[in-house]
């Protein structure tokens, strides 16, 4: 009977590993291929500076249709070791097909891909010993307290003993999971259950680690909490995560991959797209050198205090050094020098 783990069996290949009779590597040629199956090229793709090859995720002309209904277009996609790839795109692109096609769950109409070099048509047994999944839909047993499942997924991931124990205690408290880690599954909120399904895709060291969707639900703490989390952990990792939310792709990515309609419609880093899409306006500034501006003469400045702070302890200051230089106006006609006299004149009064 067709599983999860192996598929419809139709034989083994030289390495004893179990093939898919649905799949297909046909390449599709203009001949044979409809309108709806011709793939349009993206508009704009960003190599990578190194191409995939022992480590990462390569897919090549993958390709998924539903009856008459094509799901997944052919896509060629390069995803590198160290870094997150972020699917984008809204409900129905495709991203959830692509996922499910790269770990085993549908096979693909046609095409291929390989995940660290072994190829997801006939190696998918030995690709699982280091795969890591976080699934749409909350995969976990409801009587099961979260060190139950970390346990349990860690046990089947081959760890044991202090590693496991230790391993355990880091991710609950990487997921903030630590005061339900007795709690009955079925007894987490939507959020809590999201962060249980991410540690068990992070337990037992996955190289590659499939995320669809796996903050939603959450608070907006937690939200920024598990990026901080996905970004310290895609050190040796290959990480690839679908989003709805733009933010979040680029927050988390180093390169997305936008789909829409089941199309890859551009790939590249944040600042390669903003680049290549950017709209709006753009300011530059550019900083001339130059001297040393010379200081306003306290004349200017005093007619700038006068008539913007009159009241102001600096105009009141220089209005009273202004005052006491002599004046270069005939005696006879200067106010200054008549007031400074009549002045002088009751202040000799007064001593006398």
């Amino acid at each position: 009977m067709p599983s999860y783990w192996c598929g419809a069996v139709v034989g083994t290949d030289a390495d004893g590993d179990l093939s898919l009779d649905s799949m297909s590597l046909a390449p599709l040629s203009a001949a044979s291929a409809s309108p709806a199956e011709t793939s349009e090229a993206p508009l704009a793709v960003e190599p990578l500076a190194t191409p995939v090859t022992t480590r990462g995720v390569a897919v090549k002309r993958l390709y998924k249709t539903w009856g008459k209904r094509v799901a997944v277009h052919p896509m060629d996609l390069e995803m590198a070791p160290g870094q997150v790839t972020g699917l984008l795109g809204a409900n129905g692109a495709g991203k959830t097909t692509t996922i499910s096609m790269l770990t085993g769950l549908i096979p693909p109409t046609s095409g291929t891909a390989t995940i660290d070099g072994l190829s997801i048509r006939t190696q998918m047994r030995a690709i699982r010993l280091s795969l890591g999944v976080c699934t749409q839909l909350n995969t976990i047993f409801g009587p099961l307290t979260p060190v139950q499942h970390l346990e349990l997924y860690g046990r089947l991931k081959g760890l044991s003993g202090t590693r496991l124990a230790t391993a355990i205690e880091q991710l609950l408290t990487y997921v903030m999971l630590q005061e339900k880690r007795l709690t009955a599954a079925c007894n987490l909120s939507g959020g809590q259950k999201r962060k249980l399904c991410l540690a068990i895709s992070l337990i037992g060291n996955a190289r590659t680690v499939f995320l669809d969707e796996p903050t939603s639900g959450m608070d907006p703490h937690s939200r920024r909490s598990i990026w901080a989390l996905l970004r310290e952990q895609r050190e040796g990792r290959t990480i690839v995560l679908t989003t709805h939310f733009l933010d979040e792709a680029e927050i988390l990515s180093d390169r997305i991959a936008i789909m829409a309609e089941g199309r890859l419609r551009c790939l590249g880093s944040p600042l390669f797209l903003k680049d290549y899409f950017g709209t709006g306006y753009s300011l530059s500034l550019t900083k001339q050198p130059s001297a040393a501006p010379s200081a306003a003469p306290p004349s200017t400045r005093r007619r700038c205090l006068s008539g913007h702070a009159p009241s102001c302890p600096r105009q009141r200051s220089l209005t009273r050094r202004a005052s006491r230089r002599p004046c270069a106006c005939p005696a006879t006609t200067c106010s200054r020098s008549s007031a400074s006299s009549q002045t002088s004149s009751r202040s000799s009064a007064r001593l006398v």
